[in-house]
């Protein structure tokens, strides 16, 4: 759960993560976590911020590992 801040371009922000996960040739369950991981960490920042790789990396192990 992410305190949502402001949800513009969280579109994109997904299909950033999503890409991402694409052209690294992950499979379709990593890649959608790429985009819902980036795009949630996205709207929980002001004045549209992209998160560093590692703060999304970070997150998605403790994901994973929950």
């Amino acid at each position: 759960d992410v305190e949502v801040f402001d949800t513009t371009a969280a579109g994109e922000a997904f299909n950033a993560g999503y890409l991402f996960g694409l052209l690294r040739t992950w499979e379709m369950k990593k890649r959608l976590a790429c985009g819902n991981t980036l795009a949630g960490l996205f709207i929980s920042n002001s004045g549209g911020i992209y998160p560093s790789l590692t703060k999304v990396e970070q997150h998605m192990e403790e994901i994973e590992h929950a």
